[in-house]
């Protein structure tokens, strides 16, 4: 059996049977990412890229629903990837009373998963907690800018040609969804989303401006990624 510390990806990797394929693996502002394609629930995963769990996260797994246990798998695997890309072996990650992936003091990560494809991002921290969302563009979902889009992004979209609305929606959402996972260890409640303002740049920067009082500073950025939306943000006190 391989070491139950960590994920190595290489490019041997997109050779592998059990579907699981390297498509971002590298260094970004807020952390290394790295994601993968998965395959797909019902073909469900190879014994080769089980062993690459932990033999904890291997019995956790075993007591989710099928669904569930698809993508939270997918999920660990590319942490435990992200988190070989930065030196670090550990034990089973499982996660914490809200959610988010049970770490030591030091080292932060944070997944994003969906069926077919699953993208974690880990640091060195220190001060900072570290966000990551990943969003394809299809298929539209409808009126979601009425729950995502506070007042004065509304005014804005409604500015909008109507064939460039659910792109400008769908990139708050995911910038969004990265800057909450990285405050919420801070915060330790539900944010909704009209409490943060985000104005992302055409180059992957992002102005976040919080509508609740904080100290906290709060740092984003987007990419483009395999026919989505990829953000990451960190947060610090």
């Amino acid at each position: 059996m391989r070491d139950e510390g960590s994920f190595q990806v290489s490019a041997r990797t997109d050779e592998r049977s059990g579907g699981v394929r390297v498509v971002l693996d590298e260094r970004l502002p807020h952390g290394h990412a790295v994601a993968l394609t998965l395959p797909s629930p019902d073909a469900g995963y190879s014994s080769e890229d089980l062993e690459h769990l932990h033999a904890g996260e291997r019995a956790f797994a075993a007591g989710l629903a099928p669904r569930r246990r698809h993508t939270w798998i997918g999920g660990r695997l590319a942490l435990r990837a992200a988190l070989g890309r930065i030196g670090i072996a550990c034990g089973a990650i499982l996660s914490t009373a809200r959610g988010a992936p049970a770490l030591t003091t030091g080292i932060a990560g944070s997944v994003s998963h969906k069926d077919r494809f699953a993208v974690a991002l880990a640091d060195l921290t220190g001060e900072w907690r570290i966000g990551v969302d990943y969003e394809p563009l299809v298929p539209p979902r409808e009126r979601i800018e009425r729950k995502v889009l506070t007042p004065e992004e509304r005014k804005d979209w409604l500015l909008l040609p109507e064939d460039t609305r659910w792109e400008y929606t769908l990139r708050r959402f995911s910038i969004k969804e990265a800057v909450y996972k990285a405050i919420d260890p801070f915060l330790g409640r539900f944010v909704g989303f009209d409490e943060v303002t985000v104005a992302p740049g055409a180059s992957g920067e992002v102005d976040v401006r919080p509508l609740f009082e904080t100290r906290l500073r709060i740092e984003a950025r987007w990419t483009p990624l395999c026919g989505g939306l990829l953000a990451t943000a960190r947060a610090r006190e």
